[in-house]
């Protein structure tokens, strides 16, 4: 990964050998916050599954898949959060697929996708804030916004948009990916949102390119 602070550093010379411990700059309570947005409202079977991904390498060319099970809300949180922490001390971007897996799934392919709760736009091209307000437009507010970490080449901060989606939308999986494509076609977003195995970055993380920055949520509402 180019230009990328690590958690730690280590000075040796004949005189001094010292460790010195970067503070973090995961928060925790957004990373609880943007996992209960996405999740949250979701009806649960008896057995699905979350995919947390690790991602690193200068051109983001290796991954890591972290299984976890959907039965006990605060528990999976907790795990969301020690996976965004192992993530920032491994020098790894942490995201996920914001979805429902099926119980026994080794990959994210789309036949392993049982449903999914929430639309997502991630602005990263043009005018963010006029690309913004043509979603509002759309959509209306959304429920949580967050600055993504990125920055465009005019120094505009880079957004994530989520809405949550009613329930009898959630295996709508044709439906919801034709929104995301069109959404992100009209707003400036990015069109790979089409897939529903489309991996987002985890509220509460670090973007680690350049900078690192965290993925700060700026308000969320249920």
């Amino acid at each position: 990964m180019d230009n990328v602070t690590p958690s730690h550093l280590t000075i040796n010379s004949p005189t001094v050998d010292v460790t010195y411990k970067v503070p973090s700059l995961v928060n925790e309570g957004m990373v609880c916050a943007w996992s209960e947005f996405v999740w949250g409202h979701m009806a649960k079977p008896d057995e699905c599954l979350i995919c947390l991904r690790q991602i690193w390498g200068a051109k983001g060319e290796y991954a890591r898949n972290d299984w976890n099970s959907w039965k006990d809300p605060e528990v999976l949180y907790g795990k969301i959060c020690d996976f965004v922490k192992r993530s920032e001390g491994d020098i790894r971007h942490a995201f996920a697929v914001p979805g429902l897996l099926r119980a026994g799934s080794t990959h994210a392919h789309r036949h392993n996708i049982m449903a999914v709760g929430t639309i997502c736009l991630d602005i990263d091209r043009g005018d963010i804030e006029a690309n913004r307000q043509k979603a509002v437009e759309w959509m209306g507010e959304p429920g949580m916004e967050l600055f993504s970490g990125g920055v465009t080449a005019e120094g505009q901060r880079k957004r994530h948009l989520w809405w949550r989606l009613p329930i009898e939308r959630h295996h709508d999986l044709n439906w919801i990916s034709a929104l995301r494509r069109d959404l992100a076609v009209s707003c400036g977003g990015d069109t790979s949102f089409e897939r529903s195995t489309q991996i987002i970055r985890i509220g509460g993380s670090v973007h680690l390119k350049g900078t690192p920055r965290l993925v700060e949520m700026i308000h969320v509402r249920r």
